[in-house]
Formats: structure tokens, C-alpha cells, sequence
């Protein structure tokens, strides 16, 4: 197959993904990442979190400094602290299940974020009619133009999530350093896989993607535990 055919294969004359008789509306795609961001954030997260506190205070002594570290939080109600950040996280996900319902029914594809019109008005006299049904102006997508456009995407979307994670890794990590390390170090390398497959191709993002959301989700799972143990328990 040549670059051009690649490059068009999957995209209609406007240069969008082509609208297929089974495409789901935006509300349908709402309702799907609900459920699985959902399950992600209350159950399997949340799952892992307990499990791997659950192992630390197995650990010699650890079970007496997570205590003591919980009981200055409750003594300086630091707890809400906690609880201020998790509901920030939890309307950071509405917002990714908001644009990822909203670029489904507008069938833009990725590394696109954006999508650009030639703002030519189709009254205009002054020969610019031609250009009012042009394609819409999107990213390159192949050789060595497309493969930068994907590094700059990788980078941005680990931009994107930054301030989050480091709030997350300081709450959790006051009270489990060793364990928001060991996350960290999965993130990582999940992160550089990431980064390198989607370098690669777009579909080359998908394999390591678990490596990089799993631990911070973990992370994130590990604040709102705390946050409830330091108000509530």
C-alpha cells in the first residue's frame, strides 16, 4: 500500500473517519467510558489499593508509622486535604469522558485534537467561495512529519495528566513512600513504552497504555482511601 493510500484509507472527503452504519452517538460513547473509567476508579483502582495497603501493614513496622501518619492527618484535619483532591481527579475523568463522546460523534481521529476550517465565506465575492467546502485542516499522520506530530502528542499527553499525579504522588506518598515509589517506577516504564509506541503508530499506544494508567489510578485510589480513613473511620 502507498503513503497516499495509507494516509486517506481511513478518512472521508472532509478528511474525517468515514460514518459507518454501527457508529455510536455521543451519548453512547458518554455512557461507555462512564462505565469503564467508573469501574476503573471505584472498583479495580480502589481493589488494588487495599490489597497493596493491606501488604504493607504486613510489613515490619509499617503498620505502626501508616497508624501514626493517619492520626496526624485526623489531628490537623487533613483529611479533607485529601478528599479536596479526589474530587478534583474525579472531575478531571468527567472531562476526558466529555471530549471522548464529543470526538466520537464528531469522527475526528487521533493524534487530532483539534479541527481547523478554512473560515471562507461562501457569499464572498472575491474568489475565496472556492475554498468554503474544503477539507478540514488536521494533522499529518504519516512519515517522518506525522511520526514527530505523534512524539508531540505522547508528550502532551503526559503533560496533561502532570499536575495530578504529583499532587497524588505527595498526598499518598506522605503516607506510603515506599509504595507511590514502586508505583512510580511501573509508571515509567509504562509511560516510556508508551511514548515510544505511539511514536510508532497510533495503535502502538494501546499495549503499555495499562502500564501507565493502572498505577496512577492506584495512586489516585490510594488519596481517596485516605481521605475517607482520616474523616470518616
Amino acid at each position: 500500500m502507498s503513503t497516499k493510500e495509507s494516509e486517506f484509507s481511513r478518512r472521508d472527503a472532509m478528511g474525517l473517519k468515514p460514518l459507518l452504519p454501527d457508529a455510536k452517538s455521543e451519548a453512547q460513547t458518554r455512557q461507555k467510558y462512564f462505565k469503564m473509567i467508573g469501574l476503573f476508579n471505584f472498583v479495580v483502582a480502589p481493589s488494588f489499593a487495599m490489597g497493596l495497603i493491606w501488604i504493607a501493614n504486613k510489613l515490619m513496622s509499617s503498620k505502626m508509622t501508616y497508624t501514626y501518619r493517619l492520626e496526624l492527618l485526623r489531628d490537623y484535619d487533613l483529611g479533607w486535604l485529601y478528599a479536596a483532591w479526589y474530587v478534583l481527579m474525579l472531575t478531571r475523568s468527567y472531562a476526558t469522558i466529555n471530549a471522548n463522546g464529543a470526538r466520537e460523534a464528531a469522527r475526528v481521529d487521533r493524534p487530532d485534537q483539534h479541527t481547523y476550517k478554512i473560515m471562507a465565506n461562501p457569499q464572498s465575492k472575491t474568489g475565496a467561495v472556492d475554498l468554503s467546502n474544503a477539507p478540514y485542516v488536521l494533522m499529518e499522520n504519516v512519515g517522518p512529519v506525522g511520526r514527530f506530530n505523534r512524539a508531540q502528542r505522547a508528550a502532551f499527553h503526559f503533560d496533561e495528566g502532570l499536575e495530578l499525579l504529583l499532587g497524588s504522588i505527595f498526598l499518598a506518598g506522605i503516607i506510603f513512600p515506599q509504595l507511590v515509589f514502586g508505583l512510580m517506577a511501573i509508571y515509567c516504564v509504562g509511560r516510556k513504552w508508551f511514548t515510544d509506541g505511539y511514536t510508532e503508530s497510533c495503535e502502538g499506544r494501546m499495549g503499555p497504555f495499562e502500564l501507565v494508567v493502572l498505577p496512577s489510578m492506584i495512586i489516585a485510589a490510594l488519596v481517596g482511601i485516605i481521605a475517607v480513613q482520616a474523616i470518616v473511620l
